[in-house]
């Protein structure tokens, strides 16, 4: 994966939040005629925990773009947000 352990700016509008970690991405595709993956992105700031949204992501190389996450609980006490993807065929 290209951009695993990369950095994203993760903002709302003009106004960047945090800085989060692409840090798995996992497939879970339960057959051959659709493609499903999650991805997981962990928070640099743990005192600030974003709600389920859309997000503007921005990354040096991968550009700008939007995303829905949600949070995930952890035991860790760190910042943890999944995205799902389903692609059919």
């Amino acid at each position: 994966m290209a951009l695993l352990n990369e950095d994203f700016r993760v903002c709302r509008g003009r106004n960047a939040l945090l800085k989060a970690k692409l840090m798995q991405v996992k497939d879970v595709s339960p057959r051959l005629r659709c493609e499903q993956f999650t991805v997981e992105f962990r928070g640099s700031n743990a005192s600030q925990r974003l709600a389920a949204g859309i997000y503007d992501f921005r990354h040096r190389t991968a550009d700008r773009f939007e995303l829905y996450i949600e949070p995930v609980s952890d035991s860790r006490r760190v910042n943890a947000y999944t995205a799902n993807f389903n692609l059919l065929a």
